[in-house]
């Protein structure tokens, strides 16, 4: 969601929406984002299983509320038909990724990261090539899971820009990365997917300038 309106949170918000027609209230950590040099904040979070877009309706009225005042109205008009294209891009982004829309569709409750997602990268793992030369970076993966909970494929959708780190971060997450399966309608497991992003920086050391090394304090995280 993105607007004037929108308070330029600096860490996750706890945001309800509060629906005029008497439906459920929802409540969520949103991650916040503020573009350098632009007017408009945005907060964005996951509706993973579905269940806020299937409680929309057309011509809904809701209300956004959440720290820093605010307060904000919302009228829902064509939401069904909006969501349905947005179901038809989904599937059309799923299939360029090699993702059958019949996979997708089975799947009724998503897989579920198990563990730490924290700890699956840590510092040390940062590709030391990639330190002396502060490259730094977001990569976005997409895992291929089992119907037993394991990952058979792990492949970048967006990249860092270094292969390097693109490489690392896939095969920690071949190693390290545990889920739940996913499950059908019927409760099943079923094969699924699951999207994540990592990010590798570079960020100043608190030691004197003279004693640092070339990209010491270089963090490598997924969330």
């Amino acid at each position: 969601m993105v607007g004037s309106e929108i308070p330029a949170y600096s860490s996750r918000a706890k945001i309800t929406i509060v629906p005029a027609s008497g439906a459920p209230v929802w409540e969520f950590d949103a991650q916040p984002y503020v573009k350098p040099g632009a007017t408009e904040a945005m907060i964005q979070w996951l509706d993973r299983d579905g269940a806020m877009a299937r409680n929309f309706a057309d011509n809904q009225q809701l209300v956004i509320r959440g720290p820093r005042k605010l307060d904000l109205p919302l009228h829902l008009a064509n939401v069904k038909a909006a969501l349905k294209a947005l179901d038809a891009c989904q599937t059309d982004l799923m299939e360029s990724w090699g993702l059958s829309a019949a996979l997708v569709a089975k799947i009724a409750k998503p897989p579920e990261a198990t563990g730490n997602p924290g700890r699956w990268a840590t510092n040390d793992d940062y590709p030391s090539d990639d330190r002396q030369k502060r490259n730094e970076g977001t990569t976005t993966f997409l895992l291929n899971i089992s119907a037993e909970g394991k990952i058979t494929a792990c492949r970048t959708t967006k990249s860092s820009g270094f292969e390097s780190l693109d490489k690392q971060t896939c095969q920690l997450l071949l190693q390290r990365a545990t889920f739940r399966p996913a499950e059908d309608a019927a409760g099943k497991p079923v094969e699924s997917y699951f999207i994540l992003t990592a990010c590798g920086g570079s960020f100043p050391s608190r030691r004197p300038k003279a004693q640092r090394q070339a990209g010491e304090n270089a963090a490598l995280s997924i969330f």
